[in-house]
């Protein structure tokens, strides 16, 4: 099953900064009326301090403006692309939260999940608005602080 969502899921990876390059790439799409866009990107500054957008909108609310009619989903941003396909960690399973509208998510969900994550709905496409700094707390080890990219975070739960 992971081999079938990385195939279905790495035809549409896409990085660029932001934000006229995502623009441009989603435009570049054509009519995306009904099909599901998962942003993956993160809207950095060029010297990765920071973010360029964040807090009162987000990277993911722009696509969706850029993409009209399509399903617009946040999630594969909280780790490297080098991890995006096969997400392995001696000391768990990486998480990765997911945030976008009730039409698609459970697909998206789905795929997420086959390729190795610990899933976690993390409510409407809004919350991305809370993604972005959060994948600022991995890119800034992993990338400023030498940690290296193959770093993931990992959601503990009290066993019941």
């Amino acid at each position: 099953m992971r081999r079938i969502a990385t195939q279905r899921l790495r035809r549409r990876w896409s990085c660029s900064p932001c934000c006229g390059a995502t623009r441009e790439a989603v435009q570049a799409c054509g009519d995306l009326t009904g099909k599901i866009v998962i942003d993956c990107t993160n809207p950095l500054k060029a010297d990765f301090t920071g973010l360029d957008v964040g807090h009162t909108t987000s990277g993911a609310e722009q696509v969706a403006s850029w993409a009209s009619g399509a399903r617009v989903f946040k999630a594969m941003n909280q780790v490297g692309s080098n991890l995006r396909d096969d997400p392995k960690a001696p000391g768990g399973q990486p998480v990765m939260f997911a945030a976008g509208g009730a039409d698609g998510k459970a697909e998206v969900m789905g795929l997420v999940r086959d390729l190795g994550f610990d899933t976690i709905d993390a409510g409407d496409l809004v919350i991305a608005r809370l993604l972005k700094p959060y994948a600022m707390l991995w890119i800034h080890p992993a990338l400023r602080r030498g940690f290296g990219r193959d770093i993931a975070f990992a959601l503990l739960r009290e066993r019941r």
